[in-house]
């Protein structure tokens, strides 16, 4: 049975937005997907509200781009990468749940005005797909625009759009979303959420548009004990206007209201529920749990047996330094690592830098290894960063040259980088560090641009929009 639609916090929204990822992206997201495929939405939804707290994105940077190396058998090499684009003062915060920056979901901690990713396809290194999203004034996702290169390298065009409703306390009402078919867009779906008084959901109902009507997919509804915690999810599927009883998730908690067990359980069909998994979490001093076990019902012998293993070792701030996986050995029933994440931070304790490693027959191989870079975050528009910074860039119309002044000289080489309207790097090189910086972009095309200015150490200088004439 596929319950996948049928999770209490995924959408069909996210779901359509989730489709458009690139192969790099579905493959490894941030190694979610090899670390623990088994994750249901519902339970990352209750271990990111514990773990709060523990998100420690400095309010003054925000992530910029992102970059994925992948192992291909004989070597890295570039599989994916991804830049954003913000209005201020919105920023990104990374999830130390699932370890990973979440810029897709309904709720995404990666608040981007706009996004492209390039990924290594058939053709090379491509454009893949890019996103522009709105925001409400109490900066809650209010639209969501997924764009797709078919074929990849094209020009980004129109795919997906989401429209988001909320009810008078900020909680998400109603999430729609349309596809696009050729020439414009159509509604394909909505999730419908309803909440107690104390604001926690009480369940969500999926519709599909058929012929012109909404016809219900999938529905959850949820139960909470005496201290607000969620203690069972109920879930439907639906194969006529009735709905059928699906599966059930069950939760227990420590005396300290953190997640300590999930079970998820089947529906036989006949008044029961079957056990599948069970997860039991442990935690060291921290709000993000640093022990999950899994294990899965064996029917056979009535027991639960071992089936993997993660533990979180920290560093002196307390953040996750390195995560190992555990498979079990056949012969032994004992845990052993086969798979590892080594993580580096930043002085504001945001990651830099994350190494996959696979234990293949003894033998260690690099998976996967990503890079995260960040940019100063100001509380302005980017359009105005120049002029109320330490930076001016004019003139603004320009024919062929653009003058970048500092009121402090900058030591060392400097990366410039322009960006078209479409999200393509269209220039990028290499200036000698000085207060008055000259950019030649007689080579452009006249159109609107994004200048970016980063020192050698990767922080973002500067940005702003100009236009070539």
């Amino acid at each position: 049975m596929n319950k996948t639609f049928l999770l209490f916090s995924l959408s069909l929204t996210t779901m359509a937005v989730n489709a458009q990822q690139t192969p790099a992206q579905q493959s490894v997201n941030t190694l979610r997907q090899l670390m623990r495929p088994h994750r249901s939405q519902n339970v990352s939804q209750l271990l990111h509200a514990q773990s709060a707290s523990a998100k420690t994105t400095a309010s003054n940077e925000r992530l910029a781009s992102y970059a994925i190396y992948q192992f291909d058998g004989s070597v890295m090499k570039i599989a994916d990468s991804s830049k954003y684009w913000y209005s201020n003062p919105r920023g990104s915060e990374f999830d130390f749940t699932d370890m990973y920056y979440d810029d897709y979901s309904n709720e995404p901690k990666v608040q981007s005005d706009s996004s492209v990713n390039y990924y290594t396809g058939n053709n090379g290194f491509d454009l893949g797909n890019g996103s522009a999203s709105t925001y409400n004034a109490a900066g809650k996702l209010d639209t969501k625009l997924g764009l797709v290169s078919n074929p990849p390298g094209t020009p980004l065009a129109n795919n997906v759009q989401s429209f988001f409703d909320y009810d008078a306390a900020g909680n998400i009402k109603a999430i729609y979303m349309l596809t696009w078919n050729g020439t414009s867009f159509d509604s394909a779906s909505k999730t419908v959420y309803t909440y107690n008084t104390a604001n926690k959901a009480l369940a969500y109902m999926q519709y599909q548009k058929v012929s012109g009507v909404w016809a219900p997919t999938g529905k959850s509804e949820n139960t909470y004990d005496g201290s607000g915690n969620l203690t069972q999810t109920l879930y439907y599927s639906y194969s006529g206007p009735v709905p059928d009883t699906s599966a059930r998730t069950l939760f227990t908690y420590y005396a300290n209201n953190k997640l300590q067990t999930q079970t998820e359980e089947d529906y036989n069909g006949s008044g029961s529920f079957v056990p599948s998994t069970l997860d039991s979490f442990g935690y060291n001093g921290t709000d993000f749990y640093t022990f999950d076990e899994t294990r899965d019902w064996n029917a056979d012998s009535n027991r639960w047996d071992k089936s993997s293993l993660e533990t979180r070792r920290l560093n002196g701030a307390n953040l996750p330094d390195t995560i190992y996986f555990y498979g079990v050995d056949s012969a032994t029933n004992d845990y052993v690592v086969n798979f590892k994440t080594a993580w580096k931070y930043n002085a504001n304790n945001n990651p830099v830098e994350t190494i996959g490693v696979l234990d293949y027959m003894g033998n260690m191989i690099e998976l996967a290894h990503y890079y995260y870079y960040y940019e100063a975050r100001w509380d302005l528009g980017v359009a105005n960063v120049a002029k109320n910074s330490s930076f001016t860039v004019y003139p603004n119309p320009a024919n062929n040259e653009l003058n970048i002044k500092s009121k402090q000289a900058i030591a060392g080489n400097v990366v410039v980088q322009v960006v078209n309207n479409l999200g393509q790097v269209v220039m990028q090189t290499m200036l000698a560090g000085s207060d008055n910086m000259k950019l030649s972009i007689a080579a452009l095309q006249p159109g609107n641009y994004h200048l970016s200015l980063t020192d050698a150490r990767g922080n973002k200088l500067m940005a702003q929009a100009f236009v070539k004439q």
